[in-house]
């Protein structure tokens, strides 16, 4: 399951089993190294919540026909978490002391012994973070307020 670019999603009570590269991926358009003409279009995927789902993948090699295949193939080998992230977010996302705004978190929880990883794709994929404990929250999500 990928979430590229989404803002307000909710992915729940799902079974996710035995994909080839990752299980669940939230990245932005960036990822794709594609340009967009649309001014007005937002790039980044945030206000996102994934919980109780049963997520699990077998040590397997990722596909290696497109650049990320390989790119994660180099950083993990046959050990892809099931979940990542990009780690890129809009420039405005932190308030003054840095700490992110509840409107643009990503909020994991809850998914069995799925493995997690920031990929840190905004800093060149130097410094992946396998720290979950920055993705627990929950959230109420706007379209649900409604």
């Amino acid at each position: 399951m990928m979430v590229m670019a989404g803002k307000q999603i909710e992915v729940y009570d799902n079974e996710i089993h035995e994909q080839k590269t990752a299980c669940v991926s939230v990245i932005s358009w960036f990822i794709t190294e594609q340009k967009h003409k649309d001014s007005l279009y937002d790039p980044y995927a945030y206000g996102i919540y994934i919980h109780d789902n049963d997520i699990t993948r077998k040590h397997q090699n990722p596909t290696l026909q497109g650049r990320i295949g390989k790119l994660l193939w180099l950083k993990f080998k046959r050990n892809v978490p099931e979940i990542l992230v990009d780690g890129t977010e809009p420039e405005n996302a932190r308030d003054e002391s840095g700490k992110l705004k509840e409107k643009y978190e990503i909020c994991i929880r809850n998914n069995g012994n799925a493995r997690f990883a920031n990929l840190d794709a905004e800093n060149g994929f130097k410094n992946i973070s396998h720290d979950l404990s920055l993705y627990d929250c929950s959230r109420e999500l706007e379209w649900s307020k409604k």
